[in-house]
């Protein structure tokens, strides 16, 4: 007799495994009334503003709200900034902390001729991207020196090398404050203002 019971029990256990497997995971939604599934609107699936991933006391740091490409700037040629290297590379030998933000070494380079130094206004923006190791600053100038510019777009593009940022593309472009053509004072553009 005892052996029917055990068939019997593995018969019923095999059973309830089976009926278990097959049973859905979870109940699926109702579809309502006019027949279209509920899918989030654009609005409702917002990301969060990531934020920075450097800080500097008393610089406000922002996503830059445009869409923003290299092939659009001026590069600039980073040979002309041999004094900036030779500073960069005395301040890493001797351990200086700002080599190791990337957003003040931006805007340190900034502050070197040939840039723009001594710009009364100055906005901070960042590109969020995929990779840590490489920043994209861009940094909106005005009131410089140069009258013939009203504003200055300088985008530096910076790899982290072991524990230091270095500047590895900047370019710029600019409005114009005293050309007769609208399209130079009112957008961005590469050409030489009057």
């Amino acid at each position: 007799m005892r052996p029917r019971r055990g068939l019997r029990w593995s018969l019923w256990l095999a059973a309830v495994l089976l009926l278990a497997a097959c049973r859905p995971s979870a109940p699926a939604a109702p579809t309502p009334p006019g027949g279209e599934e509920n899918t989030p609107t654009p609005a409702e699936t917002t990301l969060p503003t990531p934020l920075p991933p450097f800080n500097m006391a008393g610089v406000s740091v922002d996503v830059y709200p445009e869409e923003d490409d290299q092939a659009s700037y001026l590069a600039v040629y980073l040979n002309l900034y041999n004094d900036f290297f030779s500073y960069f590379g005395i301040a890493q030998n001797e351990g200086a902390e700002w080599v190791n933000n990337p957003l003040e070494v931006a805007l340190r380079f900034q502050e070197w001729p040939p840039a723009e130094p001594n710009c009364s206004s100055r906005k901070v923006y960042y590109l969020p991207g995929e990779d840590s190791r490489q920043v994209t600053i861009i940094l909106v100038l005005s009131g410089c020196p140069d009258e013939t510019i009203s504003e200055m777009k300088l985008r530096v593009e910076l790899q982290q090398v072991e524990s230091y940022w270095n500047i590895k593309w900047a370019g710029k472009m600019w409005k114009c404050s005293r050309s007769e053509y609208a399209e130079y004072r009112d957008n961005w553009n590469l050409f030489p203002c009057p």
